[in-house]
């Protein structure tokens, strides 16, 4: 089973069920997603098109939407598309690298790749090969923001084991094992069933991206970086294509 595939399997066999309850529930999510939206100016930028590549069930998607973009949303889990349910967003299940070929030729205002999508990616060469795409795909005066997690200095092991979510009958943990260019990702689920805790355990790989690889990236694919910021374990970049 090749990366893309062990992803695609975790999400549905585990993390797609939960996921928007991972998130705190679709209200939660939802008013986040638009005050990150309107916290970074982005919908002056409309209208015009904007894609959300890993938008999941979309809750940045329907954001775009609603502050007048054309709305383009790619996942690789057809199970958390199908949450969207904005016949606004146009939903595309699949590579994410294959996203310009959606667009037909016409070019984009705005596109995110947000939560820890870019550490998903197969490869360093396929983020290159994202970052290229991203560089054709958007107008002159268009704007990439990225998030991701910084996975670049390893935790110490008392830091490795992180509890996500937790209520009554449902908790979801996550466990980190690091490698020299990859961390191995373990969600573990309990759910109270008939009386007793069931556990579920799926595990997947994701890069290990150096924030400054990233940076180094985009400026020499003609990108100005506008916001460079880092909050706990989080990077977020947002770039002009001049």
């Amino acid at each position: 089973m090749d990366r893309r595939q062990e992803v695609e399997q975790h999400y549905a066999e585990l993390l797609a069920p939960v996921y928007v309850w991972m998130l705190g529930g679709p209200e939660a999510a939802a008013a986040r997603a638009k005050a990150w939206v309107e916290q970074r100016g982005l919908a002056k930028l409309a209208p015009g098109i904007a894609v959300d590549l890993g938008c999941g069930p979309g809750f940045h998607a329907r954001a775009l939407a609603d502050a007048g973009f054309e709305t383009l949303g790619v996942d690789s889990s057809p199970e958390l598309l199908a949450e969207i349910g904005d016949p606004r967003v146009r939903t595309f299940a699949g590579d994410l690298v294959a996203f310009e070929e959606r667009l037909g030729g016409a070019r984009a205002k705005l596109v995110l790749c947000l939560g820890d999508t870019l550490t998903h990616l197969a490869s360093e060469r396929e983020l290159d090969l994202l970052f290229d795409a991203c560089a054709r795909a958007l107008a002159p005066g268009g704007v990439l923001a990225l998030t991701f997690r910084d996975y670049s200095l390893e935790r110490r092991p008392s830091e490795c084991l992180i509890r996500v979510r937790e209520e009554p009958g449902c908790m979801l943990s996550c466990a980190l094992d690091f490698e020299p260019a990859r961390v191995r990702v373990t969600d573990i689920l309990h759910e109270w069933r008939d009386g007793r805790w069931i556990e579920r355990r799926s595990a997947y790989s994701k890069l290990r991206l150096a924030p400054a690889r990233v940076r180094e990236k985009l400026l020499a694919r003609g990108f100005t970086l506008e916001t460079d910021e880092f909050a706990a374990g989080l990077v977020t970049l947002v770039a002009l294509r001049t």
